[in-house]
């Protein structure tokens, strides 16, 4: 009886392993295989409660991996459009007095410091831009962190004789930062699109 038990439950576990969503996974997302993986391990090892909540532990720490290291973006304008595209990507019109950086994730105390990076290398790369436009059309947040972070970000550009600029900002963020240093110590200005932005700054 146990050895049919037995035969009966490894039945039923090898039903429930999908190899082809984990090779799909792997193909596209490795983070995500990777939480297959643990939680396959984890369970085998720990028990099906244990290995569950490991797997939902890499989860949550690749989602703060991606969150950490956000894709910033320099931006030029699409020949004959309103629309602005990575410069590695498309053949676009950049402006030699302004570079604009297109910030693809919501801002907080995990990515701040990378923002800051990214910028900063752009400044020395472009150094006679002196606007400096940061596109926030992807930024659904900005925390207290790097609401400072872009603070500090506006006074080390200021004394560069560089401005900063926000173009692009969402109502909800913009309900955030309307009222705080963020906004009221500015150098720039905040457009409330990409193109206003460029016809107001590129021949400053």
């Amino acid at each position: 009886p146990y050895a049919i038990l037995g035969a009966t439950i490894m039945a039923s576990i090898i039903g429930l392993i999908d190899i082809a969503t984990f090779k799909s996974a792997w193909q596209r997302d490795r983070l995500d295989a990777a939480s297959f993986i643990a939680a396959f391990i984890g369970v085998l090892i720990f028990g099906l409660n244990t290995g569950l909540v490991i797997g939902l532990m890499v989860s949550f720490a690749s989602l703060i991996l991606q969150s950490s290291q956000p894709h910033v973006a320099v931006v030029g304008q699409l020949a004959g459009t309103g629309h602005f595209r990575n410069i590695n990507r498309h053949d676009v019109i950049t402006y030699h007095n302004l570079v604009m950086l297109r910030v693809d994730e919501s801002l907080f105390f995990g990515n701040s410091e990378s923002v800051h990076r990214h910028v900063i290398q752009a400044t020395k790369k472009y150094p006679e831009a002196k606007e400096i436009i940061l596109i926030m059309a992807a930024v659904n947040h900005i925390d207290l962190t790097a609401q400072e972070m872009l603070i500090t970000l506006n006074q080390e550009l200021a004394a560069q004789n560089k401005r900063l600029h926000f173009s692009f900002i969402k109502g909800p963020v913009m309900d955030i930062i309307e009222h705080t240093p963020l906004i009221s110590e500015l150098s720039g200005q905040v457009y409330l699109s990409n193109m206003d932005a460029v016809t107001a700054l590129k021949d400053t």
